[in-house]
């Protein structure tokens, strides 16, 4: 089982290694950094500053993070 394939878009290089007689993919490497779009989140409200504060936001990717308030729809 492959883990992580939300955060990966086309074009992405993964390293892969299986055995050559059983075709089972022994170990696939995944880039350590991605560049990704943020498609949707809801705006930041004023004055939400004074804690760590969360929200939900939503890459190109289909992928659900949580980031700061201060992020919004369409930065990278």
């Amino acid at each position: 089982l492959i883990t992580g394939v939300d955060y990966m878009k086309e074009g992405d290089v993964v390293t892969v290694v299986s055995d050559a007689s059983t075709a089972t993919i022994l170990y696939a490497e995944m880039p350590i950094k991605v560049v990704l779009r943020i498609d949707y989140t809801e705006p930041g409200l004023r004055g939400d500053t004074a804690t760590n504060t969360l929200k939900d936001a939503t890459l190109e990717t289909g992928a659900k993070i949580r980031v700061p308030l201060f992020i919004e729809t369409g930065e990278l």
